[in-house]
């Protein structure tokens, strides 16, 4: 069964993972994870993921 609170922010931060796949960040769960610690903010949402954030 899917996680409906996931979805919800996968629907909320849509643009922002696409921004960050874009940029070569392809770990969907790490991405979503740092979108959802910054608030959505794709900058600290990079320096999360490159500090080992969401892993």
């Amino acid at each position: 069964m899917p996680d409906r609170q996931s979805d919800d922010y996968e629907k909320k931060f849509e643009k922002q993972l696409e921004q960050l796949q874009g940029m070569g960040f392809t770990n969907q769960t790490q991405n979503l994870k740092a979108l959802i610690e910054t608030d959505g903010n794709v900058q600290s949402s990079i320096e999360y993921i490159l500090n080992g954030g969401g892993l």
